[in-house]
């Protein structure tokens, strides 16, 4: 699959998790390859153009096994563009597939509305300093609902680790998959059965929303196929904070009423709840120049210019218009927006 960038093209090789970098001259071979010309007529293109390294890139591609090669009179090139959007099956359709769920004392009154949205993915999140029952308790709720996958995120503590850690957690918690503990003594990271535990040594808020770079990027065709037609972090998603506001992201402003008095059934059918689902990386300032942008994830709740809901997300480092890479914190251009949002203190950490 490819994806053009304004002075790189990127592609991806989504079957074998890999990705490479082309320059767009070699961008505009593959584009004459798809329209069918020969090999002698891609001679004759390269030539009229000042292209001089022909057989050097075609030797590449073959290597590689990102094109088809077919030797015959004529050698014929087939590659694969960008998915096209899946038709999803109306039947198994589930409006939420994805809850965001804080909580410092947990509401099992809320099951029912969240189990009617029949949500397959939750992330659980606890800001509580210390271990308690209540943690314990409701991680020993959640694993007997019928969600596909588990992702925990609280403050370390002996107490905790010990629990996911042991034999016994990994065989009772079958749908936990993921579990990030914050303010650990150390980074580290275990693999517990199936259960991937993650240990850093930041505080849970500054590394839990809006972070862009390569270590976030998803080569999934699922992943790449949505991101052409809806925002890859707020598509089907629903968030309910620590004090129970209901909102498309636990870290944006915007609330749509408290789960003590609306139903989640009623916001996630609300047309401005799902405005930011089908904010897509071709329409956001910058990011459409990106050649990453379809592996990339995305934030709408930290911006570089918090009045445009279109702008790129603030915790991206990248130029695709020098090809660099940078630290976003330090970045002048961002410091109003680090203002605005107030994360000046975070930020110096």
């Amino acid at each position: 699959m490819i994806s053009s960038g304004f002075k790189r093209t990127l592609l991806i090789d989504s079957l074998n998790g890999r990705t490479f970098i082309i320059n767009n001259d070699q961008l505009r071979i593959l584009e004459e390859l798809t329209k069918g010309t020969e090999l002698s007529g891609l001679k004759e293109f390269c030539l009229y153009y000042g292209i001089s390294y022909l057989d050097i890139f075609l030797e590449f591609l073959n290597t590689y096994q990102l094109i088809l090669s077919f030797e015959d009179e004529e050698a014929c090139f087939i590659y694969t563009d960008l998915p096209k959007p899946c038709q999803f099956n109306k039947l198994n359709f589930n409006l939420v597939e994805y809850l965001v769920l804080e909580f410092e004392k947990f509401n099992a009154g809320l099951i029912k509305d969240i189990l009617e949205l029949k949500p397959k993915f939750i992330l659980l999140r606890s800001f509580s300093r210390s271990f308690d029952s209540n943690i314990l308790n409701t991680i020993e709720f959640i694993r007997t609902l019928p969600f596909h996958s588990v992702e925990f995120h609280a403050n370390y503590s002996i107490e905790l680790y010990s629990i996911i850690s042991s034999d016994d957690f990994k065989f009772k918690f079958p749908n936990f998959f993921i579990i990030k503990l914050f303010s650990s003594i150390i980074n580290t990271e275990i693999l517990n059965g199936h259960i991937k535990i993650h240990c850093f040594r930041e505080e849970m808020a500054l590394v839990n929303c809006g972070v862009i770079g390569p270590k976030h990027f998803n080569l999934n065709s699922s992943h790449i196929t949505e991101s052409q037609h809806h925002n890859t972090c707020l598509n089907r998603k629903i968030a309910i904070d620590a004090e129970g506001n209901i909102k498309n992201c636990p870290s944006m402003a915007k609330s749509y009423g408290n789960i003590r008095d609306t139903k989640l059934i009623d916001v996630v059918k609300n047309p401005e709840f799902q405005k930011v689902w089908h904010i897509k990386k071709d329409e956001i300032t910058k990011c459409k120049d990106c050649e990453f942008r379809h592996i990339c994830t995305d934030c709408r709740a930290y911006l570089e210019n918090p009045e445009d809901m279109y702008s790129a997300p603030l915790k991206c480092g990248y130029d695709p218009y020098t090809c660099t890479w940078e630290e976003w914190s330090t970045n002048p251009l961002k410091e109003k927006a680090i203002e605005y949002y107030g994360m000046e203190e975070l930020v110096k950490k």
